[in-house]
């Protein structure tokens, strides 16, 4: 039986699977370069994300186990190590090189991925099926939106666990004015070590929330906004005054401010990812570009305000007034003298006597702190100087502002050196210590490792009532060896 009137469909099953590849690079090539854009974004995010909550997640753990901390501290070399502030910005610097490595390998991954769409292969009746169902732009925004909800929750987690600690940093610094000393900012970091890990569980609590698609859309950006920058000012006002309310005006700001950033990103990113237009995400950046995206974005912004009803426009009035409001009775409570304090008015800078974390003034700036009127405490930089008249039985206790107690399983040691010209003894756990000026120094070491211990000098003179006696204090603040 003759078989020629059967047709060979092996040419023009690969005529067609050519046209398809022309067909299908040509869309690869006409893709737009957003949706490459965001699916490398969202990639480096997530990447950084995760880098992030590993380090802050380590810090809070050191801070709130003395164990660890001296554990690590062992490791680090310097003579006074510092293991909570270097896990921080190692946190931060081990984020940024995770971003950039998950650019740069995710823009590689991206390429080859969609050169394999538009590659042949030996099955030709499989090149043809695949071909012609599989789109490169479609494929390449299914992936974009694949990243999507991890791309929203892990930043909410990482911006939980490392933000309230940078937030403390960054609060020392306006207030000192200077770089902050490093054992007054670990000494911080380990007496809120609990409240930093609340802050943690709720930025978890955030971003398992993150997952449902209720929590994604723009209308959360919306309401969440207005509240997390109100929710921000007041928390920078109230760490940089050191008020009792800071810490959860901290957690209410990170969380809910970060699930509106998220949220308007995302609704940026979709709309990248839908464009039609090859050119959308190949812009250059450009100083004149930036000037223009500022100046189109204020003309925007006041088309929007004017736009408004007008009870819209009085509740963002009314929240305006009511943030100025606040930073203004923050710092009027701040400037108000308090009992048994006297304050050089010259300086306008007041000092709350009560809370070990309120002592933060610049170097250059000496400032006078008077306790019954018998005391004076001046900081400068990373020393004290202290000043005391002795009482009736030619003794004085003066506390430690900013060192007045010490943690439980952390030690603390103040380098004392006298300045004026008698002798005088100082205190030690029941050791009676004489400074003169043949031997002016010595170190008191303070362990709390039966609960927190008070941290303050004790001087002791027989006949020498009313007299007054200078010392120059230098505390550190380290990891003590507790069983």
């Amino acid at each position: 039986m003759s078989s020629e009137i059967f047709r060979d469909r092996t040419e023009g099953t690969a005529a067609k699977r050519q046209e398809l590849l022309r067909r299908r690079r040509d869309e690869l090539v006409t893709m737009p370069h957003a949706v490459r854009r965001v699916i490398v974004t969202r990639s480096a995010r997530i990447a950084a994300s995760m880098a992030i909550t590993v380090g802050g997640v380590a810090m809070i753990a050191t801070a709130w186990s003395p164990h660890l901390a001296g554990r690590i501290a062992s490791v680090m070399p310097g003579i006074q190590p510092a293991p909570l502030s270097t896990l921080l910005s190692g946190t931060w610097l081990l984020g940024l090189v995770a971003w950039a490595i998950s650019r740069a390998r995710v823009e590689h991954r991206f390429a080859v991925a969609m050169s394999k769409y538009v590659l042949p292969s030996n099955d030709l009746d499989h090149d043809v099926e695949r071909l012609d169902h599989e789109r490169p732009d479609d494929m390449a925004r299914t992936m974009g939106q694949d990243l999507e909800v991890r791309s929203a929750a892990w930043p909410i987690f990482a911006a939980s666990v490392v933000l309230p600690a940078t937030a403390l940093w960054v609060a020392r610094i306006v207030r000192t004015h200077s770089w902050p000393v490093m054992s007054e900012f670990e000494l911080g970091l380990a007496a809120h070590a609990g409240t930093l890990a609340l802050i943690g569980i709720g930025g978890a609590v955030g971003a398992i929330a993150m997952t449902r698609k209720m929590m994604r859309q723009p209308a959360i950006a919306l309401v969440t906004l207005p509240f997390g920058v109100l929710a921000t000012g007041f928390a920078f006002f109230a760490l940089a005054k050191g008020t009792a309310y800071a810490w959860p005006l901290c957690a209410v700001a990170v969380i809910v401010t970060g699930i509106g950033v998220v949220a308007r990103i995302l609704k940026k990113e979709r709309a990248l990812l839908e464009v039609d237009d090859p050119a959308a995400g190949s812009e250059i950046f450009t100083i004149r570009g930036a000037l223009r995206e500022l100046r189109q974005g204020l003309v925007a912004i006041h088309r929007g305000y004017r736009g408004l009803a007008p009870r819209s426009r009085l509740m963002i009035m009314a929240g305006g007034l009511g943030l100025v409001a606040g930073g203004v009775y923050l710092k009027v409570r701040a400037s108000e003298p308090e009992r048994n304090i006297k304050v050089d008015w010259q300086t306008a800078t007041q000092i709350q006597l009560s809370k070990p974390d309120t002592l933060l003034v610049a170097p250059k700036v000496s400032v006078q702190y008077i306790h019954d009127h018998r005391q004076k405490v001046e900081r400068i930089g990373n020393q004290f100087r202290v000043e005391a008249v002795l009482d009736e039985h030619g003794e004085a206790t003066i506390p430690m502002i900013g060192f007045s107690t010490v943690p439980q399983n952390w030690r603390a040691e103040l380098d004392v050196t006298l300045t004026s010209l008698d002798a005088v003894g100082i205190l030690d756990h029941g050791d009676l210590r004489y400074l003169s000026s043949a031997n002016p120094r010595t170190t008191i070491t303070t362990d709390a490792c039966a609960g927190s211990e008070p941290l303050a000098l004790h001087v002791q003179q027989a006949h020498a009532a009313n007299q007054t006696v200078q010392f120059w204090v230098v505390p550190t603040l380290t990891v003590a060896s507790c069983r």
